[in-house]
């Protein structure tokens, strides 16, 4: 819930190919994303597999080499190890699925980079493997849905009053991550229970996005 940006970058034209936020879109961000790596301000890894963390304009920035291009997620909080993991698993996917567009685009394809968001039957769709991996999402603002009928278990009860709590509060609008930090303030359960319950009432529709 914590990531704000994913960009996926050429290595050897070093331009940006791809990128998607999961909140507000900042030009300024982009702009010195794209201005630290064609002035070589941070280090980027070279070899397959590598990772480097650093920080940009207060935020926390994590990069992953792959064989032709970096993946990098701008968060507002430190990434956590699974993080790294999700990273390393989308980087392979990306790579295995659109690795004829990347070493061709600048020959075949001329540069044209909406090749990336071309559909094909064979393959996912860019932003739905986005939102499969880092689930981008969750970090929008939700409301409330609708759930008369719905059976869910004592304890996502629990959490799902506790959003609705939340929601007469801010005119119905709420942050997954303000009720995830409520819920482990106010209810006596462990986090990852907690974090369980969440997912499960924005799979089942009784969080919506807005």
């Amino acid at each position: 819930m914590s990531i704000e940006y994913l960009i996926i970058t050429h290595k050897e034209s070093k331009g940006i190919i791809y990128y998607t936020t999961a909140g507000e879109f900042e030009s300024e961000i982009i702009d010195l994303f794209r201005d630290t790596i064609q002035y070589e301000i941070l280090d980027f890894p070279i070899d397959e597999g590598r990772i480097e963390q650093a920080t940009l304009k207060g935020k926390y920035l994590i990069t992953r080499a792959g064989k032709m291009i970096w993946v990098s997620l701008i968060l507002n909080e430190k990434p956590i190890p699974f993080t790294r993991e999700l990273l390393g698993f989308f980087c392979s996917i990306f790579e295995e699925q659109y690795g004829q567009e990347i070493k061709n685009l600048y020959n075949h394809f001329q540069g044209d980079i909406s090749i990336f968001r071309n559909n094909k039957k064979s393959r996912e769709n860019i932003d739905q493997l986005v939102e499969e991996i880092f689930h981008l999402s969750l970090t929008y603002p939700h409301k409330i849905g609708l759930s008369k009928g719905k059976k869910i278990s004592s304890n996502t009860k629990k959490v799902f009053e506790l959003a609705k709590s939340i929601a007469n509060t801010t005119k119905g609008k709420i942050f997954l991550s303000d009720l995830f930090v409520e819920a482990i303030n106010s209810l006596d359960f462990e986090n990852n229970e907690i974090a369980n319950a969440i997912f499960y009432l924005v799979q089942k529709d009784f969080l919506l996005p807005t």
